[in-house]
């Protein structure tokens, strides 16, 4: 476990990097831009990312007032021009939760032309779950922002999009507590989850697997990503193999 509680808990500037199994959280409230994983590395110089980030648990904090509180801040300058020539950021079965503050406060804030795939995420009490901008700083073209089986509850604005960033038409099968707000097909919005424990006073110890019962968002996603052209996987944060 990492607890941090001022600038960037870990700034990464290499091309390749890989984190797993580790539960990072914020203790402090006390500046804007404060980040866990802060990617700033330059694509001109090093070379194309490969990053692929999955199976942690980011917690933010529930009494933050302060501005662009993020889990996880993509902000790669001096890359392709998107696509092709972009970098590739894999972020799959995460949970973050308590990622509230100001307006651009998320899990998630895609600030570059990197190419991002997002699959199997859980967001809870968050602002944004998922934000995507700052295309206009770079001029760049659009880069690939795939979404997949990502669940959202309690978000002020789940999927955000601004600067003429946009998701993927890949995009599918993704959840949101909101009204039209997940993006690509077979989305499901307005919906309520059933979790085992998302509201214990002590956070530390909420529990975001589904209940067992839970009929809106169990076995509801897509179960092809086995054969997916960006992210093969199989398997869940458990290790258990993936029913949907």
């Amino acid at each position: 476990t990492i607890q941090h509680s001022n600038g960037p808990a870990m700034q990464i500037q290499s091309k390749n990097f890989r984190m797993e199994g580790i539960q990072m959280r914020f203790t402090a409230n006390n500046a804007d831009q404060q980040f866990l994983l802060y990617f700033s590395g330059d694509e001109a110089a090093d070379g194309l990312a490969d990053v692929r980030i999955t199976g942690n648990i980011f917690r933010g904090n529930a009494a933050a007032v302060n501005d662009y509180i993020n889990a996880i801040l993509i902000y790669f300058p001096g890359g392709g021009t998107g696509g092709a020539n972009a970098g590739d950021f894999r972020i799959s079965n995460n949970v973050f939760y308590d990622f509230v503050g100001g307006t651009h406060s998320s899990g998630i804030l895609v600030c570059d032309e990197e190419n991002a795939y997002i699959y199997n995420n859980t967001f809870h009490a968050v602002n944004n779950a998922i934000y995507l901008e700052c295309r206009n700083i770079w001029g760049a073209d659009l880069p690939m922002i795939i979404a997949k089986n990502n669940l959202v509850q309690g978000a002020t604005d789940g999927y955000r999009v601004a600067d003429g960033m946009s998701f993927d038409a890949a995009s599918t099968d993704n959840l949101s507590n909101l009204a039209a707000d997940a993006p690509g097909s077979n989305g499901i919005n307005s919906a309520t989850v059933g979790f085992v424990d998302a509201t214990n006073a002590d956070h530390s110890l909420r529990d975001f697997h589904l209940l067992s019962n839970d009929t809106v968002a169990k076995d509801q996603g897509t179960t092809s990503l086995a054969d997916d052209t960006y992210l093969r996987m199989t398997l869940d944060i458990d290790g258990a193999t993936r029913t949907g």
